[in-house]
């Protein structure tokens, strides 16, 4: 039974840090390149 309850939870927590991940990287992007242009 909490097989079955853990295995969604899981693909869940996997979606969030992936997406997490993709949003962390999108702004380190950003800003580096906002601090390449000022120089």
């Amino acid at each position: 039974m909490e097989l079955i309850l853990l295995k969604p939870l899981i693909k869940l927590a996997c979606g969030a840090a992936s997406l997490i991940a993709a949003v962390l990287a999108v702004c380190f992007a950003v800003k580096r390149t906002k601090t390449n242009n000022r120089n």
